[in-house]
Protein backbone atom coordinates (compact mmCIF):
# COMPACT_ATOMS: atom_id res chain seq x y z
CA UNK A 1 0.00 0.00 0.00
CA UNK A 2 1.20 3.38 -0.83
CA UNK A 3 2.71 5.61 2.29
CA UNK A 4 0.98 8.84 1.47
CA UNK A 5 -2.37 6.54 1.74
CA UNK A 6 -1.29 4.76 4.75
CA UNK A 7 -0.75 8.52 6.27
CA UNK A 8 -3.85 10.22 5.17
CA UNK A 9 -6.03 7.05 7.00
CA UNK A 10 -4.31 7.77 10.19
CA UNK A 11 -5.34 11.57 9.94
CA UNK A 12 -9.11 10.21 9.19
CA UNK A 13 -11.37 11.37 12.15
CA UNK A 14 -14.77 9.77 12.67
CA UNK A 15 -16.97 12.63 14.79
CA UNK A 16 -19.15 10.01 16.65
CA UNK A 17 -21.97 11.02 18.89
CA UNK A 18 -22.74 8.39 21.56
CA UNK A 19 -26.73 8.77 22.45
CA UNK A 20 -28.12 10.12 25.31
CA UNK A 21 -30.70 7.35 25.76
CA UNK A 22 -30.22 4.28 25.60
CA UNK A 23 -32.73 1.53 26.14
CA UNK A 24 -31.95 -1.89 27.89
CA UNK A 25 -32.42 -5.20 26.43
CA UNK A 26 -32.19 -9.13 27.53
CA UNK A 27 -28.81 -9.68 27.44
CA UNK A 28 -28.03 -11.44 23.73
CA UNK A 29 -24.97 -13.72 23.15
CA UNK A 30 -23.99 -12.09 19.59
CA UNK A 31 -20.03 -11.63 20.70
CA UNK A 32 -18.11 -14.42 20.27
CA UNK A 33 -16.42 -15.74 23.51
CA UNK A 34 -18.18 -12.90 25.51
CA UNK A 35 -20.42 -14.11 28.49
CA UNK A 36 -23.14 -11.14 28.00
CA UNK A 37 -24.22 -9.71 31.03
CA UNK A 38 -26.07 -6.73 30.73
CA UNK A 39 -26.85 -5.28 27.24
CA UNK A 40 -27.62 -1.89 26.16
CA UNK A 41 -29.34 -0.53 22.24
CA UNK A 42 -29.66 3.03 20.93
CA UNK A 43 -29.01 4.97 17.79
CA UNK A 44 -25.59 6.52 17.54
CA UNK A 45 -24.00 9.29 14.82
CA UNK A 46 -21.78 8.50 12.56
CA UNK A 47 -20.46 11.83 10.40
CA UNK A 48 -23.64 13.20 10.89
CA UNK A 49 -25.44 9.84 9.65
CA UNK A 50 -27.28 7.43 12.22
CA UNK A 51 -26.05 4.19 12.84
CA UNK A 52 -27.56 1.21 15.39
CA UNK A 53 -25.27 1.50 18.83
CA UNK A 54 -24.86 -1.47 20.70
CA UNK A 55 -23.20 -1.52 24.48
CA UNK A 56 -22.62 -4.71 26.35
CA UNK A 57 -21.08 -5.81 29.77
CA UNK A 58 -19.77 -9.27 30.60
CA UNK A 59 -16.96 -11.55 30.93
CA UNK A 60 -14.48 -12.63 28.28
CA UNK A 61 -14.42 -16.81 28.45
CA UNK A 62 -10.49 -17.75 27.99
CA UNK A 63 -10.82 -21.05 28.54
CA UNK A 64 -13.48 -21.40 25.68
CA UNK A 65 -11.10 -19.19 23.61
CA UNK A 66 -8.57 -21.98 24.07
CA UNK A 67 -10.91 -24.95 23.47
CA UNK A 68 -11.65 -23.58 20.07
CA UNK A 69 -7.99 -22.92 18.59
CA UNK A 70 -7.34 -25.75 16.07
CA UNK A 71 -4.04 -26.82 18.12
CA UNK A 72 -5.76 -27.26 21.48
CA UNK A 73 -7.13 -30.90 20.88
CA UNK A 74 -3.53 -31.34 19.85
CA UNK A 75 -2.44 -29.93 22.82
CA UNK A 76 -4.35 -32.31 25.28
CA UNK A 77 -3.42 -35.28 23.19
CA UNK A 78 0.40 -34.28 23.91
CA UNK A 79 0.04 -34.05 27.22
CA UNK A 80 -2.20 -37.54 28.29
CA UNK A 81 0.60 -39.13 25.59
CA UNK A 82 3.41 -37.61 28.32
CA UNK A 83 1.65 -38.39 31.45
CA UNK A 84 1.16 -42.07 29.82
CA UNK A 85 5.04 -42.22 29.52
CA UNK A 86 5.70 -41.08 32.76
CA UNK A 87 3.51 -43.53 34.65
CA UNK A 88 5.67 -46.01 32.41
CA UNK A 89 9.14 -45.11 33.50
CA UNK A 90 8.10 -44.66 37.02
CA UNK A 91 6.68 -48.83 36.78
Amino acid sequence: MDKKALEKIKEVKIKVKVPKETYKIRPLQIIPLMDVKDMEIGTAEMDSRKTPYVKAKGEIKIEEMFMRLPMASEIIKFESETKKMEKKRVE
